[in-house]
């Protein structure tokens, strides 16, 4: 049993010195290759940076890929169109909106009959837009009989355009009206004033 033993404690010792023997393996291949680091420590940082580069690139070009693609396209499209036909008096505040979607952002353009509105001191062009949804409203603020006809709005993308159109009548003042009342009263008088004298 001792020879066993014996066997045992110089099998482990062995054991060990070879474990040792492995470490110290490792440590001096540990030790070697800090040793040669160091000199060439510096293009590897600049490989390293120039491997990087390149990805950190391709990453944000991913990225913009991504969200180009999970953008729609959206051709325009009215979600509130002009009314066909509206009156409004003589000096009163015409207001015409609309509201629609597109992407990208389509652009507004109003027509009165096939002239282009500018705005002015007496015409607004106002725009705002929501999360999906664009608004354009056209304010005029006071109205004459030159603005009597056809009004439209086109929205437009690179996908298309939409067409929206109103008749806007404006009515006359009714002072004629009233010059029409005194006169047949003039004339009533004057038909009863022979009848007097006679």
């Amino acid at each position: 049993q001792t020879i066993t033993l014996d066997d045992q404690i110089s099998s482990k010792s062995e054991k060990q010195n070879s474990s040792q023997d492995n470490v110290s393996d490792l440590q001096k291949l540990h030790d070697k290759i800090e040793k040669e680091q160091p000199a060439s420590n510096e293009s590897s940082d600049q490989s390293l940076s120039s491997t990087q580069l390149p990805n950190s690139q391709q990453e944000l070009l991913s990225d913009i890929d991504t969200t180009y693609l999970k953008q729609e396209f959206i051709r325009p499209k009215f979600s509130l169109r002009l009314k066909p036909t509206s009156a409004i008096n003589n000096n009163d505040k015409l207001k015409l909106e609309v509201h629609f979607i597109g992407q990208p952002e389509p652009t507004v353009t109003w027509y009165y009959k096939s002239n282009v509105l500018v705005p002015s001191s007496n015409l607004h062009i106002d725009r705002s837009n929501d999360i999906d949804t664009f608004s354009s409203i056209l304010t005029i603020d006071k109205i004459n009989t030159d603005y009597d006809g056809r009004f439209k709005v086109i929205i437009k993308n690179e996908l298309g355009e939409a067409v929206s159109a109103a008749q806007v009548n404006v009515r006359r003042e009714s002072i004629a009206i009233q010059f029409h009342t005194p006169m047949k009263k003039i004339n009533a008088n004057k038909n009863l004033i022979p009848s007097k004298k006679e």
